[in-house]
């Protein structure tokens, strides 16, 4: 025997009450929160970005112009101009001008006492000799006080004195240079 009874029920099931909640969901809001603010980060960057490449565009086309303007033979004429310039210091800085110590002489001498004869040399320590007359040995003590009491001068000694005609003393004087005092340039 056969049952003939249906395959499907034709019971109804009993519907359960649909639950509808409190709203969204607290992890909805939080994910679309942060998804607003990644678009904000995004949306950001990609204005950032545009603003850095128009500014690069403008700083590349301004050095183009300047490079344009720029004459590279000008470059050339400078670096000679600089050569010749570091040429001239390097001669004028070993050049030694021994006008300068006439000169300190001129102020630094008494009347009463003259110079007769000169003698230097500019080696490693620039020595003078001076041979010379004074009017007395009171006036000669006086113009070697002078020429101590100067920075530019060192070891100054006094040899071959003499009495000459008329009261006049015979001396030499020798003495070391300050190399400032004759170097060339202020």
């Amino acid at each position: 025997m056969v049952d003939s009874s249906p395959l499907i029920s034709k019971t109804v099931v009993a519907k359960l009450p649909y639950n509808r909640g409190r709203g969204f969901s607290f992890l909805i809001v939080v994910s679309a929160v942060i998804f607003f603010i990644s678009a904000g980060y995004l949306a950001g960057t990609w204005f950032y970005q545009g603003v850095l490449e128009n500014d690069l565009r403008t700083l590349t086309g301004d050095l183009d112009k300047i490079k344009k303007e720029f004459d590279l033979v000008s470059l050339e004429d400078f670096s000679k101009i600089n050569v010749s310039i570091e040429t001239a210091k390097t001669v004028l800085g070993g050049h030694k001008a021994v006008s300068r110590v006439f000169d300190f002489f001129e102020k630094n001498t008494l009347p009463q006492v003259r110079f007769l004869n000169f003698s230097y040399e500019l080696g490693e320590q620039p020595s003078l000799a001076f041979g010379g007359e004074a009017k007395g040995f009171l006036v000669l003590a006086q113009q070697i006080l002078i020429l101590r009491k100067n920075e530019f001068l060192k070891n100054i000694s006094l040899s071959n004195l003499s009495l000459k005609k008329g009261g006049l003393v015979g001396f030499t004087l020798t003495m070391i240079l300050d190399p400032k005092l004759i170097k060339y340039g202020p």
